[in-house]
């Protein structure tokens, strides 16, 4: 039965009567007598009719009972002769109750409530039940003798508001509001075993509220929980009664024994601009009459919850922007510290890509709803809970939490995303499959990979560890390594501390005759003898070494083909001793491998080269060979290809590096510094950028064979700070490619090194630099020498000069250059030429000693000689006459006299270390 409409109208005439001493009421009021034993409501009454909430009620030789679930309100209650009452229900008693007769009964069930809000008179003789709760706003009165009757209270929670009097009651019945009251009688013994109104609203939190509503004289069932946005307002209210006063008391999550008044003195309390901290604050109001003449003492609300919604509902109201506030139904963006939820139910589905990163606490996506994360960051502090579709495949999530976090099983579409970042003390566990295409960043904590982390590599871009973070990753990890050509060998290196052999069964023939994986040991020897450094390395079990490169052969398919390696990854600082022991084939040259899930960088600090060449030798295999290939080289922010990245070098990649002649050890050295977040960095490849990534002036040369796309490639770059010979930190040797359909070109310093980048002293205006080339080829054929890039030079004439056949070609006029030539190693045949002059005499074209010219009879000799060198010129005739003899040096310009007649004639210089010989004729 729904008491609140009854109650209302009793309310107003009680306040009617009570307050203003005005009669009447809306009922016929009448007393009512019971005819019968049973339940309240089947029972005959007499007069007929249930009993009605403004009637006089009294029960006498009867036992009537007030079912469970069963509210009755009556006006006065009369226990009389021979009268029983057992309440399972709920009583409501507006004026007073007695038991008249030694001979009656009353009794409460364990559920029940009984309020009364006058006064409860009992007599001598009566064995009183009390159970559950009973209320009583005026005197609880036993008017027989000492213990002349029985009082049963237990399980029972007493609170009489009057006075307790009279001689019928047990001892430890007489506390009254002397003692806190607990709230409960379990045993008569309790020091106290009712309460007054202090002490219900003390209690009154653990009072259930739908009794909270029965026991009030004031209805005020009206109050509600309220559920807010943090930043708006709300207001509780209850109905507004005269003659009383009302205090608004707040009990907050943290103090959840004592409750403080607000100060507010109204029918109404207004919340005004939420904030987090009040969510779940609870609230109740408590109302006093102003009057000590009235029968009702206190009523008190029920307890309400104030709820700032920490959940930020997506409502998609306006579009799929993320950023947009109108898309919340809380008209603000979600930070760290709110729950967000996206509903199937949505207009749109959220899009974090423009502005901001996106924040969340605990974040739950529903079945069929959609979040797309596309070059943004969504960054949660809590929970992911995802029954739909969380696209982060471009984008990242960022983990951000003060407590340990998971990422659960099928979190992400595909299990796959582009970057995650932990920055969470107290870590975070992968529980399921999870792909990165992108970055992995440990900045804070460790990231527990339970083997499910997997970095992926495409022809597009590699994933990597970050190593500038403070945690690590946890356990074994799966990488991949995307090679775009599977054909020949290959430099490798691993990223695993526990990489063997085998761990490549699935992509090289371990059983092969000719073997496809080699170790390199510079020390190799042969019988005694030197001998190359490759050793066979097929052994299952055998351990890729960290820092250490390996040369693996994948086969004769050109097929792009993805490597997956499983370990647990490197971290930290590396190193290892290398040797130089002059070998004929090793040369001091060691091979080294990539130790990170990551591409590390040649130029950056964090490198220890103790006694190590400043140059990088890369490998890449032949097209139609599978077991040769060509070298390129970088040094000093120079690439001999050009290529602008040629100083990173990607994750899994061997390379070449170089003991310092003279030295028989070196140590190479790696930390964390060294590593670099470059994606795009593939397994190493000729590149076409024919730039590089500083701005000295340079010129770069390729030669191959005329119906072949293959080439080599050379730099001479130029800078007043260099030496013209060999310096280990600022050039690059040359390797010779082991393509035989591949030449090698290079140039050579003045002690007849061979270098692939060589810097030579010299500002970009330097006038008459002449710098010699070689060519190494193993068949014979017909070469096409090209200058692919001139960068800062000034020169007007770059003459590639042939000294065998006695011609130069100025390759700013005709960049390509056709040369027949036979296999062999030519080292003294070419060189470059940079000038301004136009030269036209062939001499100085050649460098000769000497040049002879002869004009309408006069003869001239130009010297051209360093300015210290000094010979004897002599002009001699077709019968070996000497005609003059003369002392010479340096670059002298001398006109020949005494030659007296025309016809061909010699000028024989002689030095100290040579004889030159030019013919010249003459017309007199």
């Amino acid at each position: 039965m729904n008491t609140a409409p009854l109650k209302n109208y009793l309310l107003k005439f009680l306040l009617s009567v009570i307050l203003t001493g005005l009669s009447g009421n809306a009922y016929s009021q009448e007393t009512k007598t019971s005819n019968g034993i049973g339940d309240w409501n089947s029972i005959a009454w007499s007069p007929t009719g249930v009993p009605q909430p403004a009637d006089d009620v009294v029960i006498e030789n009867d036992s009537v009972v007030i079912p469970f679930g069963t509210t009755v309100t009556i006006n006065n209650l009369e226990i009389g002769n021979g009268g029983n009452l057992i309440v399972n229900g709920n009583l409501i008693v507006e004026g007073s109750a007695s038991m008249t007769n030694n001979s009656v009964g009353y009794k409460m069930g364990g559920s029940s409530t009984v309020v009364i809000f006058g006064d409860f008179t009992i007599n001598n003789q009566v064995d009183l039940s009390l159970s559950s709760y009973l209320v009583v706003y005026g005197d609880f009165i036993n008017k027989g003798s000492s213990n002349q009757g029985e009082l049963n209270i237990d399980d029972s929670s007493i609170y009489v508001f009057g006075a307790v009097s009279g001689n019928g009651f047990p001892d430890s019945f007489s506390c009254g509001a002397e003692t806190d009251y607990s709230g409960t009688t379990p045993t008569v013994n309790e020091d106290c075993d009712y309460g007054n109104e202090s002490d219900y609203e003390d209690n009154q939190d653990q009072i259930p509220p739908e009794i909270i509503d029965l026991i009030n004289c004031y209805d005020l069932s009206s109050i509600q929980d309220k559920e807010i946005c943090p930043g708006q307002s709300t207001t509780f209210s209850v109905p507004s009664y005269p003659g009383v006063n009302y205090q608004w008391q707040v009990n907050t999550p943290n103090e959840t024994t004592s409750w403080e008044n607000t100060g507010n003195n109204s029918n109404t309390l207004e919340i005004t601009n939420a904030r987090l901290v009040q969510n779940k604050n609870r609230y109740r109001v408590v109302v006093t009459p102003t009057s000590t003449d009235v029968n009702c003492k206190i009523s008190i609300s029920r307890i309400v919850t104030l709820n700032v919604a920490t959940q930020n509902i997506w409502t998609g109201e306006t579009n799929s922007d993320w950023n947009n506030n109108s898309n919340w139904a809380c008209g603000y963006l979600p930070d760290l510290s709110t729950d967000v939820l996206i509903p199937e139910s949505a207009t749109n589905y959220p899009v974090l890509s423009s502005g901001i990163a996106g924040m969340v606490k605990n974040i739950t996506i529903e079945s069929n709803a959609f979040l797309t994360v596309d070059s943004n960051s969504l960054q949660i502090s809590g929970l992911i809970n995802n029954q739909g579709t969380f696209d982060a495949t471009s984008g990242t999530v960022e983990m951000l939490g003060a407590f340990a976090q998971d990422i659960p099983a099928n979190s992400f579409s595909g299990n796959q995303l582009e970057n995650l970042i932990i920055d969470n003390p107290a870590g975070t566990t992968l529980l399921g499959a999870t792909m990165v295409t992108g970055t992995v960043h440990v900045i804070n904590g460790n990231l527990i990979s339970n083997s499910y982390l997997t970095l992926v590599s495409s022809a597009t871009q590699t994933a990597l560890i970050d190593g500038s973070g403070n945690g690590e990753v946890i356990g074994t990890v799966n990488m991949q390594r995307y090679l775009d050509n599977g054909f020949g060998y290959k430099y490798l290196s691993s990223p695993f501390s526990n990489t063997i052999v085998n761990d490549f069964s699935g992509y090289v023939d371990l059983n092969s005759p000719f073997p496809h994986v080699y170790a390199y040991d510079e020390d190799r020897e042969n019988n005694s003898s030197d001998a190359t450094g490759w050793v066979s390395y097929t052994n299952g079990t055998n351990p890729f070494n960290v820092l250490e490169g390996y040369a693996l052969n994948f086969g004769s398919s050109t097929d792009p083909i993805a490597i997956e390696l499983s370990g647990n990854l490197n971290n930290g600082s590396f190193s290892r001793s290398l040797q130089n022991n002059a070998g004929i084939y090793t040369k001091g040259f060691n091979l080294i491998g990539n130790p990170y899930p990551s591409p590390i960088d040649w130029d950056a600090s964090g490198w220890t080269k103790q006694n190590i060449d400043d140059a990088i030798y890369f490998f890449e295999a032949s097209a139609d060979d599978q077991y040769t290939g060509t070298y390129t080289s970088y040094v000093n922010g120079i690439s001999n290809t050009g290529d602008p990245s040629a100083s990173i070098i990607p994750s899994m990649q061997g390379f070449f590096v170089k003991v310092t002649d003279g030295f028989t050890t070196g140590t190479l050295g790696v930390s964390n510094e060294v590593r670099t977040t470059d994606l795009s960095k593939e397994f190493y490849k000729q590149t076409v950028p024919e730039t590089a990534k500083n701005s000295m002036a340079l010129i770069r040369l390729k030669a191959g064979f005329d119906d072949s796309s293959k080439k080599d490639a050379m730099v001479i770059y130029f800078s007043e700070f260099l030496k013209d010979s060999f310096e280990k930190d600022k050039d690059a040797l040359k390797i010779m490619n082991t393509n035989s359909q591949v030449p090698n070109i290079y140039s050579l310093d003045p002690n007849g090194t061979e270098l692939s980048v060589n810097g030579q002293n010299g500002g970009a205006n330097s006038e008459n630099i002449r710098i010699p080339l070689g060519i190494n080829t193993e068949i014979n054929g017909r070469l096409k020498i090209e200058l692919t890039n001139v960068q800062n030079i000034t020169a007007n004439h770059i003459y590639f000069i042939d000294k065998s056949k006695r011609t130069a070609k100025d390759l700013k006029d005709e960049n390509e250059i056709f040369i027949p030539l036979k296999k062999g190693k030519h080292d003294a045949r070419f060189e470059l030429l940079l000038t301004n002059k136009n030269i036209q005499d062939p001499s100085l074209i050649f460098n000769d000693p000497l040049s002879v010219s002869s004009l309408k009879g006069k003869v001239l000799v130009q010297l051209n000689l360093d300015p210290s060198r000094k010979g004897i010129l002599r002009a001699v005739n077709l019968n070996g006459q000497t005609i003059t003899t003369q002392e010479v040096q340096g670059s002298q310009e001398i006109e020949i006299k005494g030659i007296k007649s025309s016809g061909l004639y010699f000028m024989v210089l002689t030095t100290r270390d040579e004889k030159y010989t030019k013919k010249v004729l003459v017309n007199l």
